[in-house]
């Protein structure tokens, strides 16, 4: 019964975890969306020092996006097929493993890395990594799994799970990184340097207005006078 929860509770995690590509796609708007603001900004960034500097922090924070990103993407990638891919080669092992009958300390072992895997799948814990780390180096030690018959899809399986082990911790590092990534911080920054460079230009724009309406005030003065 623990089995048939755990297998369904990984089925949602690959779906929800199937939905980055939609944030990669987001990640291509906003990507879009910077080039022109570049663009629309062009002018304001050759008149203004802090706002050339916000942005170029900005562009630096994108591309340290994009590199995070595309790491993200390929070891996700990874995990997400070896996570779908072990269930089913290890259930095809300890079918095989029970027909026969003849290895029952092998069959318990698999059962018992299977649920370890899956729920370390899910739950990314240091003590269940610790958990599937031995149970590999005991069915490894085992004569049985080095035999023509099962070492195949007994490699296979463990190699799957080794992948599992390695990568589970690095995906949720980088889902991390992304979600604390200080792009956030960087376009604020820019729109309030902004926001003072268009100060700045509405009020030189005042003085201007202010100057002009004093000197004509002084030439209707004048020509009074005259």
């Amino acid at each position: 019964t623990n089995l048939v929860v755990i297998n369904d509770a990984l089925k949602n995690r690959l779906s929800v975890l199937h939905n980055y590509d939609a944030l990669v796609a987001d990640r291509a708007h906003f990507h879009h969306q910077l080039t022109e603001l570049k663009q629309v900004l062009s002018p304001s960034v050759k008149a203004s020092r802090p706002l050339q500097q916000k942005l170029t922090v900005l562009e630096t924070q994108e591309l340290e996006m994009h590199v995070m990103m595309e790491d993200f993407k390929s070891e996700h990638a990874i995990l997400q097929n070896s996570i779908r891919y072990f269930p089913k080669g290890m259930n095809e092992l300890l079918g095989a493993l029970s027909a026969d009958a003849s290895h029952p300390q092998l069959e318990i072992l698999l059962s018992n890395l299977l649920k370890e895997v899956l729920r370390y799948s899910l739950n990314n814990d240091p003590e269940t990594a610790g958990n599937i780390e031995q149970l590999l180096l005991q069915g490894m030690a085992l004569p049985v799994s080095r035999s023509g018959v099962w070492q195949t899809p007994g490699n296979h399986v463990f190699r799957q799970a080794q992948t599992i082990l390695r990568l589970q911790p690095e995906v949720s590092q980088a889902i991390t990184r992304l979600a604390n990534a200080p792009t956030g911080m960087a376009i604020e920054q820019l729109a309030l340097a902004y926001e003072d460079h268009h100060r700045q230009i509405t009020q030189a724009k005042n003085r201007y207005r202010l100057w002009l309406y004093v000197i004509a005030m002084l030439l209707m003065a004048s020509s009074l006078y005259l």
